[in-house]
C-alpha cells in the first residue's frame, strides 16, 4: 500500500539560492547580516518613471551630483530640498546654487577689500554693509517684513493710520547685522509706521539721514535712554498725552525757541529716529549722528508702562509684561522692563497722544512677527496669530 501524500515533495535546494535569512541583532556581531544578503531578500523597490536620478522617494538627496558644472555634497543638497526652496521663494535648485556661486564670488573680493590697507574705513563700512544685505543670512527674505519670502506676513500687519502721528515721523536707523534679521521689529517700523529706514555704515543711507539732520535742523530726536536725554514733553512744541504747547494768549506756539527763529510753533513736526541695533552697536551709531543737529530724547514711564500692562493682557508668551519679542530672543539677564525698537516706537505713539486702541493694534503686529518666525523655524507659535505655513502669502 502506498504512502499517503502530505505534499509536495520538498525542492532541493539550488546553488543561486540566497542563504536563509536569519534577522540581525543589534550589539551582535555573530548575528549580523552582510549587505549582499539583506539585498537578496529585501530588494530596491522600482523607480518610478519621472525619478530623477540622485533624489530619494521624498525628493531628499541620495548622492552628490553635479549641479551647474559643480559637484554638490549631499549636504549642499540636503539645504536645498523642495521645503527649504519653497520657503525661500526660489523656484529650483539651479538658482539656490547660482546664488551661493554670486555670494562665494562677493566675499571673496570683500576679503580682498577688507585686507587692503589703502581703502578708507567708510569704504570698507560701505562694502561690508553692502554685502550683508544681499548676501547674508537675509538673502532669501522679503524686504519688508523680513521673514523667508515663503513666509511673507505683510498683508497680516496693520500700518498705522497716516494722521494719527500729525506732523511728526518716525524713523529706524539699523545696525547692518540687524537689517533683514527675521527677529528684529526693526522691520515694523518701516512697514507699520511708514517710516524710512537707514542702514549704518551704508553710505547712500547715512547722506540721506545727514541731509535729513541738516534739512530739518534741530527737528530731530533720537530715542535713547541714557545720560544726555531730555524728556519728550520738553520738546518744543510738544505736549506728552497730545496737543501742542499753548501760547501766553492760548495761540499755538511752538515755545521761546521757535517764537525766537520765527519758527511756525506747533506746525513742524519733529522726526523720531530708532535705533536698533545691541547696546554696543548702537552706542558707535549714535556718534556718526551730528550731534549738533540732534536732540536726544526719553519717554516718560508711563508710556513703557502702558506697553508693559498691555503685553501682560496677552495670551500665550510669557504674559507677565515682558518683552513681546522674549520668546524669539536672548533675554536672559537683560535689566527689567527692557522691550524692543518697536515697542519703544509704540510707546512714543502713546506719549505724542495716539489712543490706546491704535496702540495696541500695533503691538498685535509683534505677535504676528513673532509668531511667523517661531513657524518657519519648525517650532510651535505662541501667540496663535499664525498657526502654520499655510497662512502665509503665496
Amino acid at each position: 500500500m502506498a504512502p499517503a501524500e502530505d505534499g509536495p515533495e520538498p525542492r532541493a535546494a539550488q546553488v543561486d539560492d540566497p542563504p536563509p535569512f536569519v534577522k540581525g541583532v543589534k550589539g551582535r556581531k555573530d548575528m549580523h547580516v552582510p549587505k549582499a544578503v539583506w539585498r537578496q531578500h529585501r530588494p530596491r523597490k522600482p523607480r518610478a518613471a519621472d525619478h530623477v536620478e540622485g533624489t530619494g522617494s521624498k525628493g531628499g538627496p541620495t548622492s552628490a551630483r553635479v549641479i551647474n558644472g559643480v559637484l554638490r555634497s549631499l549636504e549642499e543638497l540636503a539645504i536645498a530640498c523642495p521645503r527649504n526652496l519653497k520657503r525661500w521663494g526660489l523656484a529650483s535648485e539651479d538658482e539656490y546654487f547660482e546664488h551661493v556661486r554670486r555670494r562665494d564670488v562677493a566675499k571673496a573680493a570683500l576679503d580682498q577689500l577688507l585686507r587692503d590697507p589703502s581703502v578708507s574705513a567708510d569704504d570698507k563700512h560701505d562694502a561690508a554693509a553692502s554685502f550683508s544685505m544681499n548676501h547674508g543670512p537675509a538673502a532669501f527674505n522679503c524686504r519688508r517684513c523680513w521673514l523667508l519670502r515663503g513666509c511673507c506676513v505683510c498683508r497680516m500687519l496693520v500700518s498705522l493710520p497716516v494722521q494719527a502721528l500729525g506732523p511728526h515721523r518716525i524713523a529706524v536707523y539699523l545696525h547692518h547685522h540687524e537689517f533683514g534679521r527675521g527677529s528684529s521689529t526693526g522691520a515694523l517700523v518701516s512697514a507699520c509706521l511708514g517710516g524710512d529706514a537707514y542702514v549704518a555704515g551704508l553710505r547712500r543711507d547715512e547722506e540721506a539721514l545727514r541731509e535729513l539732520c541738516e534739512r530739518e535742523d534741530g527737528r530731530v530726536a533720537v530715542l535713547w535712554p541714557g545720560r544726555g536725554a531730555v524728556g519728550v514733553g520738553d520738546l518744543p512744541g510738544i505736549v506728552v498725552g497730545g496737543g501742542e504747547k499753548k501760547g501766553r494768549d492760548g495761540d499755538e506756539k511752538g515755545g521761546d525757541g521757535d517764537d525766537e527763529k520765527g519758527g511756525d510753533g506747533g506746525g513742524r513736526g519733529w522726526t523720531f529716529i530708532a535705533i536698533d541695533g545691541t547696546w554696543k552697536n548702537a552706542r558707535n551709531m549714535l556718534k556718526r549722528l551730528p550731534k549738533d543737529r540732534v536732540v536726544l530724547v526719553s519717554l516718560p514711564p508711563e508710556a513703557f508702562r502702558f506697553v508693559r500692562e498691555a503685553n501682560a493682557g496677552i495670551t500665550g508668551g510669557t504674559g507677565d509684561g515682558a518683552s513681546l519679542l522674549a520668546p524669539v530672543r536672548k533675554y536672559a539677564g537683560a535689566p527689567e522692563g527692557r522691550t524692543s525698537t518697536f515697542e519703544a516706537c509704540v510707546a512714543l505713539l502713546r506719549a505724542l497722544g495716539v489712543d490706546e486702541a491704535t496702540c495696541k493694534a500695533q503691538l498685535e503686529n509683534v505677535k504676528t512677527k513673532v509668531d511667523a518666525v517661531k513657524v518657519q523655524k519648525s517650532m510651535a507659535p505662541v501667540y496663535e496669530k499664525v498657526t502654520g505655513e499655510g497662512d502665509f502669502e503665496t
